[in-house]
């Protein structure tokens, strides 16, 4: 869990994420929001963050 907290400060996203129950984001904007992040970013940093993507998406299937 701190590896997601310091990736998502590391981001700039984590207020976005807490309040994801308050606001409702469509799909389209959400895409746009990965994209932007993933813009100026190395293939390998991409592929990273791709990889933390699927951990996290394992995770919530497991639950």
């Amino acid at each position: 869990m701190e590896l997601f907290v310091k990736v998502f400060n590391r981001l700039g996203v984590i207020i976005d994420y807490l309040f994801t129950d308050s606001v409702k984001v469509e799909d389209e904007q959400l895409v746009k929001q990965l994209l932007m992040l993933m813009d100026a970013r190395t293939n390998k940093e991409k592929e990273m963050a791709l990889n933390l993507v699927k951990l996290v998406f394992v995770y919530l299937d497991e639950r």
